[in-house]
């Protein structure tokens, strides 16, 4: 079979077949399931009769990577955020947005118990969160709410809104990728070029401060 790029390491490779069969109809084509030979997860495929053209595959392999600098717990609920929109299943994407947003919140020191309002204002009262980066994540929590529940359509701006569609995730996914990267990803690869250069900062930077 032709190589696939697994939408999980995001590596173009030859996968590892773990079953496949011809389609009943004559076609000619083959459907399957492959391992990938790098981080072992598990992709549907299907090829043309000529069995060298990858018609089909699942999860799609345009799946982008949380960033490396996320948190372990952040960045596992944020890859499945970003897998179920390649897949097209925005509610599944806009509930693991808000997932990922509670488990950064917690571990920028919000309270573990409580709703996601109450961990923001928690954050903005003790100066760990700027009111511009609370509106942001504030976006995941509208969009877990309507996936979840079937409510906020009102806060959406649309109070008929039940679910949630693909430009709603895409409009959540790019405030979280906005958050994150103000929160995680910057202050690491600022960290790593003071690394790299022998440099220190003035003083230390809180997490979400406005500090230079």
């Amino acid at each position: 079979m032709p190589n696939i790029t697994c939408p999980y390491c995001n590596l173009y490779q030859d996968m590892r077949i773990a079953a496949i069969a011809e389609e009943p109809n004559g076609t000619g084509f083959l459907r399957g399931l492959a391992f990938c030979r790098t981080c072992r997860n598990v992709v549907y495929f299907k090829t043309d009769e000529g069995r060298d053209i990858v018609r089909e595959q699942y999860p799609s392999s345009k799946v982008r990577q949380a960033p490396s600098e996320l948190p372990d717990n952040v960045k596992k609920s944020y890859q499945e955020a970003l897998v179920c929109f390649a897949v097209d299943a925005p509610n599944g994407a806009l509930l693991m947005c808000r997932r990922a947003m509670v488990d950064a919140l917690i571990g920028l020191g919000a309270p573990s118990k409580g709703d996601l309002p109450t961990q923001l204002k928690a954050l903005v009262d003790s100066h760990k969160l700027t009111p511009d980066l609370k509106d942001w994540a504030d976006h995941a929590r509208i969009g877990g709410k309507l996936a979840g529940h079937g409510t906020g359509g009102d806060e959406w701006g649309d109070p008929s809104k039940i679910w949630g569609e693909q430009a709603d995730a895409e409009a959540v996914i790019e405030f979280c990728d906005a958050f994150f990267e103000y929160i995680y990803v910057l202050p690491k690869r600022n960290a790593d070029r003071r690394s790299r250069t022998g440099t220190t900062p003035a003083s230390p930077r809180a997490p979400g401060s406005n500090a230079p």
